[in-house]
């Protein structure tokens, strides 16, 4: 009779939780299954987030997939935003650009938006990079951080936590 060779268990993979809050002093527990994502991913993705506060992210469709909240994620091509986000991304742009020039004594006029994105909170935190003419016909580019939450008691759940022009790299 031949003797039973017992398997060789398997290396574990690091967990993605532990690589991640490593790098990035992010907790990302309880987030996904360490068989589903490639930890390589998600640290990259982690790391773009801190860096741009949000703002410039690369699409990284399967980690989204498997995250349940917490996470923030790019909204795609405006073609293929519904009416209500283009509504919703476009007027809190417009509403930004107001605010800033409240504060600064400017006077840009929303021209367009590049892109956004968000995070589903009880309601949305968007990350909006949109585009202002000057005065003098310049244009710049700007990024506004905007929670549109979710109307309580008829009290509105709206605040624009900054509006700036995004720095030149």
């Amino acid at each position: 009779m031949a003797d039973a060779v017992a398997a060789e268990p398997e290396p574990k993979r690091p967990k993605v939780d532990q690589e991640g809050s490593k790098q990035n002093n992010v907790n990302a527990e309880g987030y996904m299954s360490e068989d589903e994502i490639d930890p390589a991913d998600w640290i990259k993705y982690l790391k773009q987030v801190k860096a741009s506060e949000g703002f410039d992210i690369d699409d990284f469709a399967p980690i989204i997939a498997q995250v349940a909240y917490d996470i923030t994620i790019p909204m795609g091509p405006m073609e293929t935003w519904e009416d209500k986000e283009v509504e919703m991304v476009f007027g809190n742009a417009k509403k930004a650009i107001a605010k800033f020039n409240d504060e600064n004594g400017t006077n840009y006029e929303f021209v367009d938006v590049v892109k956004a994105n968000y995070d589903i909170v009880a309601g949305y935190i968007f990350y909006i990079t949109f585009l202002a003419k000057a005065a003098d016909g310049g244009i710049e580019t700007f990024q506004a951080k905007v929670y549109d939450g979710i109307p309580g008691d008829g009290e509105s759940a709206f605040e624009i936590y900054f509006c700036r022009i995004k720095a030149k790299n």
